[in-house]
């Protein structure tokens, strides 16, 4: 049997600078990376939130992420785009939604 080890334990891991946890952090953030790049460069957004669980490792990931955005994102499409936690945590979705609920006007 293999010991399942959380997102949770290795953000802990990393923090106390476990090697294997920098590592796989590391691996997240560029990964990562690749994702937002494709959209970046697709959508030319002004900004990328990460939230939830992996928002709460965001520093852990920072520069492998960024780094990765730098290396696949157009440079035109990415240039001044925001890469930040988003603060409102795991309830963002659910507080997003909400607004967008109460903003829309249904004609019946």
């Amino acid at each position: 049997d293999r010991a399942v080890v959380t997102a949770e334990e290795v953000s802990r891991r990393a923090r106390r600078e476990d090697r294997a946890a920098l590592s796989a952090c590391d691996r997240l953030g560029e990964w990562l990376g690749v994702g937002i790049a494709s959209v970046l460069s697709l959508l030319n957004l002004q900004g990328v939130f990460v939230g939830g669980g992996v928002g709460e490792s965001f520093d852990l990931l920072q520069p492998s992420l960024s780094r990765s955005i730098r290396q696949r994102c157009f440079p035109l499409m990415c240039r001044g785009t925001v890469i930040a936690r988003a603060e409102l945590g795991d309830n963002a979705g659910l507080l997003g939604a909400a607004a967008y609920a109460g903003s829309c006007r249904h004609n019946i």
